[in-house]
């Protein structure tokens, strides 16, 4: 029992210079982001921004921005009623909010974890066959890892997540990595 407490004791105390490093108070990333939704083929490139407000060193809530926009194949039925592939250009955007948590037990490498909820916007632009523009409930979960280059600037060196949305009559998932620097303050 006397081992086991000392034990207890010996990780307390190294856990102590890792509680006392000071987190930023606010966090904003901007970068590329790319993402691959289901429900036809496309891959999506263009911009990725978010700010955080830390409360504590491992707590946070964070705000999410994105763009992308590109082409997407879709499976549409013609008049004849044949099913036949559309290339449409579109525009996805997402917005979002949600809690944070960060380690931040090394002084190099921050590595965190998110769930966002919010809303995603695809709007498909030509041809007139499938142009429309639809809103939908959207949900990220996923995480990433920050190099610091120094006090102020880091590195995001990936950002991965798994976003769930709703447009037309089935649910899509979706795959979003980003990259790109974060500025501390």
């Amino acid at each position: 029992m006397r081992n086991i407490l000392w034990s207890i004791g010996l990780v307390i105390l190294m856990g102590l210079p890792a509680a006392a490093q000071e987190s930023p108070r606010y966090e904003f990333f901007g970068g590329y982001g790319y993402i691959r939704p289901e429900g036809g083929q496309a891959n999506l490139s263009c911009w990725h921004s978010s700010f955080a407000s830390n409360m504590n060193n491992w707590f946070g809530v964070a705000m999410e921005l994105s763009g992308q926009y590109g082409s997407q194949t879709l499976s549409v039925t013609n008049s004849a009623g044949a099913t036949v592939p559309i290339k449409a250009s579109v525009n996805f955007h997402s917005l979002a909010f949600g809690p944070r948590f960060t380690y931040r037990g090394n002084e190099r490498m921050a590595p965190f974890a998110q769930v966002l909820f919010g809303a995603a916007r695809g709007n498909w632009k030509r041809p007139s066959i499938v142009a429309g523009e639809e809103t939908s409930f959207g949900a990220a979960i996923g995480g990433g890892l920050d190099a610091k280059l120094t006090d102020h600037v880091s590195f995001r060196m990936i950002q991965a997540e798994y976003l769930r949305t709703h447009f037309g009559t089935k649910p899509e998932k979706s795959f979003r990595i980003a990259t790109g620097f974060v500025f501390s303050f």
